[in-house]
């Protein structure tokens, strides 16, 4: 996520899989427009209204309009939906504001929530974080890995000089250190061959979800453990050496990668244009579709984020959590249907059937079953991340909090500022945001 995601799923009248009718009514669901999203609408047409009477409808809205449609949405009390597909990151603006559903006794007493997997569902529904107060469940689980260039990498002549140049053996890096070594190593110019597709831009949330793993692995934090305080947290000096690297990275990147997110690392990997590239698990099919990368399709492979090595020979790694959750509406026409479609999404049936579509399970057996892992190229290190996947803020500020992130850090990204520059400033405005909303006097 955290890429941000607007997801409208619409389900429509029905009999309960109790036998309680519903009625003629359509139960409307909000949701982001990704295949993912089309996979649980295609699934639910066809298993969820043959099990339940109830007919499903499906709005998807483009995600440079996501986040404004949910709180738009939200905000005028909306009743057009009764189930949203939302991030994370939104939960502390629609719980305070009484738009979400607090469904914590219900899932305890209605699905298997103990085979739920913990991380993702405290992620997507918990809030406060800690709290053991659920108002969502797991939907649409992703994480961001890092594919790269099996033929590459694998070269007999590029791994002897690798080793002479850098004095280890080449393959998928483990830390930071080894990523940047390989996308140096990578970088060819003269041959349009770089090192690097990553997310350094400003659109949506794209240097966030990208940076903030790295600021992580190197030690540093949005704030300090158990308050609000920002400064000397986030602009400490392992906050701005985590800074000083990301913006290194650009020199291995395709030049005009200032404003690269998903989309663009999709161009660059199917062109042959990089060794290695970021991208969302959600997005991972465009890296090995021979109808969207046709010539290096059956060439790409998979690892997870990396991480860094502590004095103590600890290793810290990160990835950012991304997806979304299901949602019930606290106003919502059809209330009892959305009941239902949570009840039916969380069956263990209903999930082998998800993860054979392409999905990915929201249940611990599944998401670590063989039959997971070996359907994809990526799913491997799907899995592998979500042990060790970590959100941002949930609080209602986030929008404000993302966008000074987004400003500040594609700036450094870009050259316009040095990184010391552009963690103060993040520093200093995120902590005037938290003390004006009360969070810190």
């Amino acid at each position: 996520m955290k890429k941000l995601v607007v997801f409208l799923l619409v389900l429509m009248f029905g009999v309960s899989m109790s036998g309680v009718a519903f009625g003629e009514e359509v139960l409307s669901v909000l949701s982001g427009e990704y295949t993912p999203g089309h996979w649980i609408y295609e699934l639910a047409q066809k298993d969820f209204t043959a099990k339940t009477g109830i007919q499903v409808k499906f709005d998807f809205v483009a995600w440079s309009q996501y986040t404004d449609k949910i709180l738009v949405t939200l905000s005028a009390h909306d009743s057009s939906y009764d189930i949203i597909v939302g991030d994370s990151q939104l939960l502390g603006a629609a719980v305070t504001g009484g738009h979400y559903v607090e469904l914590t006794d219900w899932l305890k007493e209605n699905v298997a929530f103990d085979k739920l997997a913990p991380i993702p569902q405290k992620l997507y529904g918990e809030y406060p974080a800690g709290s053991g107060r659920f108002y969502g469940v797991s939907g649409v689980l992703d994480v961001p890995v890092i594919g790269y260039r099996k033929d590459l990498f694998e070269d007999p002549k590029e791994k002897e000089a690798f080793k002479a140049k850098y004095g280890y053996d080449l393959d998928v890096p483990k830390t930071w250190e080894q990523l940047r070594d390989i996308a140096e190593f990578f970088t060819r110019p003269e041959k349009n061959l770089y090192g690097l597709a990553y997310w350094p831009a400003k659109t949506f949330d794209a240097v966030t979800m990208g940076f903030q793993p790295v600021m992580w692995s190197f030690g540093a934090d949005y704030h300090a453990p158990d308050s609000f305080e920002v400064e000397g947290y986030l602009n400490s000096e392992a906050g701005v050496k985590a800074l000083e690297f990301y913006v290194s990275l650009m020199k291995f990147a395709p030049p005009g990668s200032e404003n690269y997110y998903w989309n663009e690392c999709t161009q660059a990997i199917s062109q042959g244009l990089v060794a290695m590239a970021f991208q969302w698990g959600s997005w991972c099919e465009g890296f090995v579709n021979p109808a969207t990368n046709p010539q290096y399709y059956d060439k790409i492979g998979f690892f997870p984020f990396p991480g860094k090595i502590d004095e103590d020979g600890t290793m810290r790694q990160f990835a950012t959590h991304g997806g979304q959750g299901l949602n019930i509406v606290t106003y919502g026409k059809n209330q009892k249907a959305a009941y239902e479609f949570i009840k039916w999404w969380c069956s263990e049936e209903t999930q082998k059937k998800y993860m054979e579509m392409g999905g990915v399970p929201i249940l611990t057996d599944l998401l670590n079953s063989p039959e997971f892992i070996n359907a994809k190229p990526y799913n491997k290190a799907m899995a592998e991340s979500f042990q060790f996947v970590k959100d941002f803020w949930t609080i209602p500020e986030y929008a404000a909090l993302l966008e000074v992130t987004q400003k500040y850090w594609s700036a450094a990204c870009a050259g316009m500022m040095t990184p010391k520059e552009a963690m103060d400033a993040v520093a200093k405005e995120h902590t005037q945001i938290l003390k004006d909303a009360g969070y810190l006097k």
